[in-house]
């Protein structure tokens, strides 16, 4: 894998990592006034667990900022939805606490400005990088429709299994504060599965990636087991605490068992398909170095051309 440098980067990617970093900042900051101005409430009208609440939302913004490597790294365009998706949760965030609290109102109204604020400028950046990556999409994959199939079943794959891996740390760290909490010690088994839960997703993007088709046929039939497992955590919750109108740790996970459930189930369909597409020339485009091209220059046009026709040197990976 290759260094991401700055100076390879162009202009919006810049500074798209630039203005994401200080959003990072800003409303890490935000949470961190948050949590104290609620330790120093001594009348403790506020939300009880404010504590999670904030943890969890510091969570989706870390995530955040590195996903922003992740998307220009990679340059996956449905990623950048993902992306999206995500400010749209934290602008939900922001908006509930918003509501729900009347204390510390100055922190809170901050908070939403500057998410609303970036959330107007990653709408800009984001039809502007959708473009720029659609370009490298074509500069990478060329015109034969097989390729390009297999390259989306890939970029969805990739994306799925992002947005998998941050609600089950989100699940992971609610888990240990209801560990905390002595409300269960089944606590102890359910953050021991959860981590094998994010490691075996990330033997999935190995196996994919490889076209490893023994390991992934074992991941395709584990997964039936993690998506069973699932199913009965969110009926034990269910059936221990029903859903109140203001959220609870115990809600909170089943909220998120609900969600990873559903990322999984795609996970594995997306698998499948790229299972039985195993050594049709994916393997061979994401692991064989390639000279991105610019659109200005005429000669990597040419070369453009050529790929495309399936002459040429580059022609052979497509066979």
């Amino acid at each position: 894998m290759r260094f991401l440098w700055w100076k390879k980067l162009d202009k919006y990617s810049k500074i798209f990592l630039v203005c994401s970093l200080i959003e990072a900042i800003l409303l890490i900051v935000n949470q961190i006034i948050r949590i104290l101005e609620f330790r120093n409430n001594k009348s403790r009208l506020i939300e009880e667990h404010i504590d999670l609440y904030a943890i969890l939302f510091f969570l989706g913004v870390v995530y955040a900022g590195i996903y922003v490597f992740i998307i220009i790294k990679f340059k996956n365009i449905f990623q950048l939805v993902s992306f999206a998706i995500v400010n749209v949760m934290l602008t939900i965030y922001a908006i509930y606490e918003l509501v729900l609290n009347r204390s510390s109102l100055a922190t809170l109204v901050f908070l939403l400005v500057v998410v609303l604020i970036y959330d107007a400028f990653y709408t800009f950046m984001l039809i502007r990088l959708y473009k720029e990556f659609t370009w490298d999409f074509w500069n990478r994959v060329g015109s034969q429709p097989l390729i390009q199939k297999l390259f989306k079943v890939w970029s969805i794959f990739l994306t799925i299994l992002g947005l998998d891996l941050m609600f089950s740390s989100a699940f992971l760290i609610a888990d240990c504060y209801f560990l905390w909490s002595d409300y269960s010690k089944e606590s102890y088994i359910d953050i021991a599965l959860i981590i094998i839960l994010i490691f075996w997703g990330i033997l999935g993007y190995y196996c994919f990636r490889d076209e490893n088709t023994k390991l992934m046929g074992l991941f395709l039939f584990s997964s039936l087991f993690e998506i069973a497992y699932l199913i009965a955590k969110i009926a034990l919750f269910t059936h221990r605490k029903k859903l109140k109108n203001q959220l609870t740790p115990i809600s909170v996970l089943i909220i998120l068992t609900a969600v990873i459930l559903l990322l999984r189930i795609f996970l594995w369909i997306i698998c499948i398909i790229g299972y039985r597409n195993f050594g049709l020339g994916l393997k061979a485009r994401l692991t064989r170095d390639y000279i991105p091209i610019s659109p200005e220059s005429n000669s990597n046009k040419n070369r453009l051309e050529i790929m495309m026709d399936g002459s040429g040197e580059d022609s052979d990976d497509f066979n």
